[in-house]
């Protein structure tokens, strides 16, 4: 078996085992919203990027899967300053509810694997847009490598955190170049080590930035197709040790950032209206089979979020005639490659309603994308197909305009949608959905768990453990005279088979006096665990969910026989 072979394998087992859920979870308590009417975000630029905002209804056409469709709602926004909200962005409301102009806007910024330090100073343009141009009411979140801040209307705490990853990212990017090279970024574990970690945790402690979150990697659609692509693209007739390293080198950060835009992607899915997503990346995504590409381009249309791609490296110049070009100078193939990486970039932002700037100053791309998100129109259909088989249905925007572009998403999945009634239960559910298919600890909650035991009681069987939460990790507050918190949790046993054969969901509630709390601060908080199983546990795996620090905790250990 070649080399290149044999890697190709290694990934595709990897990522399978990867792949394997911790435990299952049980759908939250929710009601089903079948689409009754489409809302399509649009906004129409001239020839010179510049927003037309003069359109009425009779312009528009919109077509699903070629059928034209009937427009029965219609409006046209543009956002004034408003007072900001003292809370979170807006859970979506129910499909049958009346369409609502937007009030605010929402971005999230996803900042992509690599040196940020190319010509158009990009991420400074970015703080800059952030501390000057969003409207007090506009919301705004930072996911860099695996921490996400909440969504905040604060947006001088958002701009210090992404003046504090400017600052620091240059060194972890050396550090993770230095431990992830040659055949270790196909055999080490692909999670960033605790010695770089800490410079990644860094970022969200400086003084005045924003409290941050571990995110677990999301789930890439057809990831067994995607390792074989990128474990065969760009093979050479013989390949020898050096070109597999750079290949592995220069591919890596496609899977990271790819894991992170599906997990971005996925938690603002259920945020009302349209969102933004500012990817920020200095390569862009190596994908080299289109199909991956527009997966991306659905999951985040199907979402209502525009995906606005941002190219920070600058563009590699034409190889050089003379046939004694030094190593260094770009060849052919790299040149061809960043150019396709950018078309990448422009077709999934096509297919959401978003743009991609590619080779442009920050300063000016940043403009862009204020001007033009500050006033769209929205348009509402009720579908004439009502076979809610869950496939994607193709939408159409067309205006009677010439010489204009339409930004707009261009479909969606047709099929029944969870509503979560309140935030809660939604944010409860999805944290501890994530972290159970995640095979790595998360220590938001640092978690530790003694060695479970399995024991027999009333001619059942049960693993019994007891676990500790770290001082000063939970969120307490005050009631009369007592400390009190409260915990999410979910306790799974699992087998030899990966099958759950056992699991417990429950309410941690801690009520504790001023002595008590003293003693929690000292020595952090015990707790039982007791799960009846049926089968043969291996495995114990813990996740723990405190709502209020919107922060998780999880711990997987051997269960003694």
């Amino acid at each position: 078996m070649s080399a290149v072979r044999s890697i190709g394998v290694l990934l595709i087992a990897l990522s399978t085992v990867a792949s394997v859920a911790s435990a299952q979870q049980q759908q939250p308590p929710t009601f089903r919203s079948r689409v009754t009417l489409v809302p399509i975000d649009v906004r129409v630029v001239d020839r010179a990027g510049r927003p037309v905002n003069d359109l009425r209804q009779e312009d528009f056409t919109v077509s699903e899967n070629g059928v034209p469709q009937q427009i029965v709602h219609f409006s046209f926004t543009s956002l004034r300053p408003l007072p900001a909200p003292g809370g979170p962005p807006e859970l979506r409301r129910a499909l049958d509810s009346p369409l609502a102009p937007p009030t605010a806007r929402t971005f999230l910024f996803v900042l992509g694997r690599g040196r940020q330090v190319g010509p158009g100073k990009d991420v400074r343009a970015a703080m800059d847009f952030i501390r000057t141009r969003l409207l007090p009411q506009d919301q705004v979140a930072i996911l860099a490598y695996n921490r996400t801040t909440p969504f905040t209307t604060n947006h001088e705490a958002a701009a210090r955190t992404l003046e504090s990853y400017w600052d620091r990212h240059e060194l972890i990017e050396a550090r993770l170049a230095h431990h992830f090279h040659g055949l270790a970024l196909a055999l080490a574990d692909p999670d960033i080590p605790p010695r770089i970690q800490r410079l990644v945790d860094e970022i969200f402690e400086q003084p005045g930035t924003l409290r941050a979150r571990h995110v677990p990697p999301g789930d890439i659609s057809d990831r067994v197709s995607l390792d074989e692509e990128i474990a065969w693209s760009d093979e050479p007739a013989v390949a020898d040790a050096e070109w597999i390293e750079d290949t592995l080198q220069r591919n890596s950060p496609t899977v990271r950032d790819l894991e992170n835009l599906y997990a971005a992607i996925t938690s603002m899915r259920y945020l009302e209206g349209e969102k933004h997503l500012v990817f920020l990346t200095p390569q862009g995504l190596q994908l080299w089979n289109l199909d991956n590409v527009a997966a991306l381009g659905r999951l985040a249309s199907d979402a209502r979020v525009a995906v606005d791609v941002v190219h920070t490296y600058g563009m590699i110049g034409a190889p050089p005639s003379n046939a004694r070009q030094s190593f260094n100078l770009p060849t052919a193939n790299m040149v061809f490659a960043q150019r396709f990486r950018v078309e990448n970039s422009r077709h999934i932002s096509e297919l959401t309603g978003g743009e991609t700037a590619a080779f442009k100053y920050g300063k000016d791309t940043f403009a862009r994308l204020d001007e033009t998100t500050r006033s769209q129109y929205l348009l509402g259909y009720s579908p004439n197909d009502n076979d809610w088989d869950g496939t994607y249905r193709s939408v159409r925007v067309t205006v009677k305009r010439p010489g204009v572009r339409v930004l707009y998403r261009h479909g969606y999945y047709g099929r029944e949608l969870w509503i979560p009634p309140d935030r809660r239960t939604f944010l409860t559910y999805s944290r501890i959905a994530a972290a159970a298919k995640y095979t790595q600890p998360i220590e938001d909650i640092s978690l530790t768990i003694e060695v479970p035991s399995l024991v027999e009681a009333d001619g059942r069987q049960f693993v019994t453990a007891t676990g500790r939460i770290a001082a000063g990790d939970l969120a307490f507050s005050t009631s009369g005279a007592l400390h009190v918190a409260s915990l999410d949790a979910v306790f799974a046993c699992i087998d030899g088979k990966d099958r759950t054969v056992g699991d417990v969901t429950q309410t941690l509630e801690f009520k504790l006096t001023d002595e008590n709390y003293q003693r929690y601060l000292r020595d952090g908080l015990a707790f039982a665990i007791r799960v009846p199983v049926t089968g043969e546990p291996v495995r114990l795996k813990a996740v723990v969910y405190d709502y209020d620090a919107d922060a998780v905790g999880s711990r997987t250990v051997r269960v003694k026989k």
